[in-house]
């Protein structure tokens, strides 16, 4: 992330809280040690709990120097005491690559509670922005740029995909006859490099939207974070009726068309609004982005109904799509009606390690094949932890379910299972060699 954001988490088993800021790349390029490195010695194990690692020091093989450690040195040892339950867990896994940030202590360096280090993988724009920088290109402006109300949430709604990407949007910096370009990635980022220090023009377009101006000034330093908003105006409402038409509570979700999600991995909606009792039972979607979309009920599958399309109560093949072709369109009266009732099943798994107990950093994935024809998946919410996972699933769904590392490291083999559709419960383990 290039803004920053403050994170509160709670502290167990103490009723306090602490507060982490994630720093920037104008912040890191000011660290007084910052070098990129591979763990080579200590850090967290394959199997274990990044949140209750063992080892409190780390080794790292020396891949690029940018500040505060001695020329030419090829290794760095590092103190990393990230205590179970604090603000995060120890990010330094065995043979990863990182941008460390460390504090000097005691005529060493250490790391812990707060850190500012990261997966060079995590944000690789970052991590090139960090290298030219040093390397006497300064960073100049860099941000994001989506559709949204204001700037401000712009990083946030890209980073839970609930909004859409500038992708494509032109941003053009202007002063005294300078003038330079880029072009918004897929992802909502933009940067224009090696701007002298001064104030400039900041001109973003993409059609259909209302062009944004805004005013950047480039600091001393070369390094300036600016998020910039294109807003729609955009507006899309409606109700979820029963059987007899009466409003009803529940979950709306529009789902974009195009581009189209891999809803079995993911979540498969940019943005779902619960309709509730003291808001009319009404849902509305505001600022909704230029595209088509579907419109459904029951996203998440955690009613026991079937999931519905607009209009009505449409099956996926039976879906009408809904075209927002321009800012400030205005769609009202866009009902839904609850789906089927759907039986559910309980399904408990476990991810054990050889020696027979649970692997406390498995994460449990659970998907429903489709029902139709060009149907969307349906994505398991469990409620588990350290290693054993329970869901409610819906009986009418053959089911695929995958043990992963929920810290993203790659394991041995696939761990993966599959149950036709079926009301009886499912109990099932997997023996996980990390």
């Amino acid at each position: 992330m290039l803004r920053r954001w403050l994170v509160a988490l709670s502290l167990a088993p103490a009723a306090l809280a602490c507060t982490c800021v994630s720093l920037t790349v104008c912040d890191l390029i000011q660290r007084d040690v910052l070098f990129i490195g591979e763990v080579i010695e200590g850090g967290v194990e394959p199997q274990e709990d990044p949140w209750h690692a063992q080892s409190h020091a780390v080794t790292f093989r020396v891949v690029q120097a940018f500040r505060g450690i001695k020329p030419g040195a090829k290794t760095v040892q590092m103190d990393a005491v990230f205590l179970g339950g604090m603000c995060m867990p120890n990010p330094y896994h065995r043979g990863g690559s990182y941008l460390v940030a460390p504090v000097r202590r005691q005529g060493g360096f250490a790391d812990g509670m707060c850190t500012a280090s990261r997966s060079i993988h995590s944000d690789p724009g970052l991590i090139a922005a960090i290298r030219d920088h040093f390397a006497g290109r300064p960073v100049g402006v860099i941000g994001h740029a989506a559709i949204a109300e204001d700037a401000e949430s712009v990083e946030y709604l890209l980073s839970a995909k609930e909004t859409k990407a500038a992708a494509g949007a032109t941003v053009t910096a202007e002063r005294a006859g300078q003038r330079k370009n880029t072009t918004v990635d897929p992802l909502g980022a933009f940067r224009i490099p090696a701007l002298s220090p001064g104030t400039y023009r900041l001109t973003l377009s993409l059609d259909p939207y209302e062009t944004v101006f805004e005013d950047v000034t480039v600091p001393r330093d070369g390094c300036i974070l600016h998020d910039s908003a294109f807003d729609s105006g955009s507006q899309i409402s409606g109700r979820i009726l029963d059987a007899s038409g009466t409003p009803v509570p529940g979950v709306a979700a529009l789902v974009p068309v195009d581009p189209p999600r891999d809803s079995a991995v993911e979540q498969p909606w940019m943005d779902d609004a619960h309709v509730e009792p003291r808001e009319g039972n009404r849902f509305v979607f505001r600022n909704v982005p230029v595209g088509r979309y579907l419109l459904m009920s029951n996203p998440d599958g955690r009613q026991p109904f079937e999931s519905t399309f607009y209009p009505d109560a449409s099956t996926r093949a039976e879906a009408k799509e809904i075209l927002v072709d321009s800012p400030l369109t205005v769609l009202s009266g866009m009902d839904l009606r609850v789906g089927k009732p759907v039986a559910m099943r309980d399904v408990t798994v476990r991810a054990k390690l050889p020696d027979g107990n649970l692997w406390p950093a498995a994460a449990i994935r659970l998907v429903g094949q489709p029902t139709e024809p060009g149907g969307l998946h349906w994505r398991g919410w469990g409620d588990g932890f350290k290693g054993e996972t329970r869901f409610r699933a819906p009986a009418n769904r053959k089911l695929r379910v995958e043990v992963i590392d929920s810290y993203g490291r790659k394991l041995s083999r696939e761990y993966v299972a599959e149950f036709e559709p079926g009301v009886w419960p499912i109990i099932h383990e997997f023996t996980v060699e990390p």
